[in-house]
């Protein structure tokens, strides 16, 4: 059995996530609900995610062709992107500007699709944490919402 980077990043992973669990314990009963909410389906799935890399056989590592760079740097652009559209419009319509973005250019989805996934995306987060939970998200620098 080797152990590779991957392994060691998961498992740092995992180490974070039972951390952020542990803190979030001491909070106050409404303050802790998010950081569990998020946290042990997390650490649960970081479990299954390392039993399985310790379990599946090892492959030889192979150098990525040009193809998976691109997509990796699409990928990496996508989430500093999201980065700072959640800063600059909030959560909830960040969130719904890059489902919009991401599915029409990125995924070269329908105009329609686009648009429908962005007002699930808006509806979801603004309607389960702003409505349901009760619970305040990030306004963004530009408070449109």
């Amino acid at each position: 059995m080797k152990i590779s980077g991957e392994k060691i990043f998961n498992l740092g992973i995992l180490l974070v996530l039972c951390l952020f669990v542990i803190m979030s314990l001491t909070f106050p009963p409404k303050a802790k609900l998010l950081p569990l909410i998020i946290g042990i389906p997390g650490i649960i799935l970081m479990i299954v995610l390392l039993v399985s890399d310790f379990l599946k056989p090892q492959k030889e590592a192979t150098s990525l062709t040009k193809e998976e760079k691109k997509r990796q740097y699409q990928m990496f652009l996508g989430v500093v992107a999201l980065f700072f559209i959640i800063i600059c419009t909030g959560i909830s319509l960040g969130v719904a500007l890059f489902l919009f973005a991401f599915i029409r250019f990125v995924a070269k989805r329908k105009l329609l699709v686009a648009f429908g996934m962005a007002l699930f995306g808006f509806a979801l987060t603004y309607g389960l944490f702003g409505v349901a939970l009760h619970y305040p998200l990030y306004k963004g620098l530009l408070n449109l919402i």
